[in-house]
């Protein structure tokens, strides 16, 4: 059977406001979702969705996995959280690509992150692994300027040429 999709999704029954990856499989939480609907704004949850699938795509979880194979068996609790960051802006970057080829507007990524950040993303960022929702704001913000120059709206793999 061929694979038509990298990833498998699911909507987890907590009420946390939470969407994270395996990856291989995708989670997002009835929480997150039902605020996103209490918001009115059902292109955010493409919005996550997009995010998650970046980490998919990119080989995020198995290269951590990797970077962190010799450390032995503290290697799950002593990823360097600096390379973890990394991975969530290189995955913000690509949901930019990804949303504008399923002709969402990558706009709606920035609208996430201006209400999802001050609520539950804290001013300083999300704790030692994800960085700050001001930066992300700016990074995605750079990524969509990419997207407008290339005129590759449509073509998710031309992300990989900008910053």
């Amino acid at each position: 059977m061929d694979t038509l999709c990298a990833a498998e999704f699911y909507l987890g029954r907590s009420e946390r406001m939470a969407s994270y990856t395996d990856g291989r499989r995708i989670f997002v939480t009835r929480g997150l979702v039902d605020a996103i609907e209490r918001e009115g704004q059902p292109e955010w949850v493409s919005v996550v969705l997009a995010h998650e699938l970046s980490h998919v795509l990119l080989g995020h979880r198995q290269q951590l996995a990797m970077a962190s194979r010799g450390n032995g068996p503290l290697a799950a609790i002593t990823r360097p959280s600096a390379r973890i960051r990394a991975t969530e802006i290189e995955a913000d970057r690509l949901s930019v690509w990804l949303l504008a080829a399923a002709d969402i507007r990558p706009q709606q990524a920035i609208a996430f992150w201006q209400w999802y950040g001050p609520r539950y993303g804290h001013i300083g960022g999300e704790g030692r692994t994800h960085p700050p929702y001001l930066q992300r704001i700016q990074e995605i913000s750079a990524q969509i300027d990419c997207v407008n120059a290339s005129g590759a709206a449509g073509n998710a793999t031309s992300g990989s040429g900008c910053g």
